[in-house]
């Protein structure tokens, strides 16, 4: 159904979010590692390599140090590209892109569309950032 796609450089991150994913993504999945610690690859290089290995129709790259906090979320997941045109999902991104290079951050926070929990080590309480000026379910973005 999912086949999560993790490019590795930490085992006790692995583990984790391993552990997490089993219990909170709802369907059957697959997990594609590539431990990372020696070859040193780019990681879009290991994520390209781990895409060619895929079972599945959906590619779901996964950084190891996030943890997913909706059960159930692979469902939630696979029905979004049942109901539209979708060909990409994230969590953060811009409807702005410069010419010019930079990050997908770098324009005017009214640009962002962003749905994340971020965990700082110097702060006790997560922050919840929320960017969906129209209050829609999805938004397109261009990056």
């Amino acid at each position: 159904m999912i086949s999560v796609i993790i490019c590795s450089v930490n085992p006790q991150y692995l583990k984790a979010v391993s552990e997490n994913i089993e219990t909170t993504i709802g369907v059957p999945y697959e997990l594609i590692v590539t431990d990372n610690r020696n070859s040193r690859k780019g990681i879009c290089k290991v994520y390209n390599e781990a895409a060619a290995k895929a079972n599945n129709e959906l590619l779901c790259f996964v950084h190891e140090d996030v943890r997913f906090h909706t059960t159930g979320w692979g469902e939630i997941l696979k029905d979004l590209f049942k109901e539209e045109p979708v060909e990409l999902v994230g969590v953060s991104g811009s409807v702005y892109k410069s010419k010019y290079p930079g990050t997908w951050a770098a324009c005017s926070r009214e640009f962002y569309r962003v749905n994340t929990l971020q965990h700082y080590g110097h702060i006790k309480e997560p922050v919840l950032s929320k960017c969906n000026p129209f209050l829609e379910k999805s938004s397109e973005v261009s990056v």
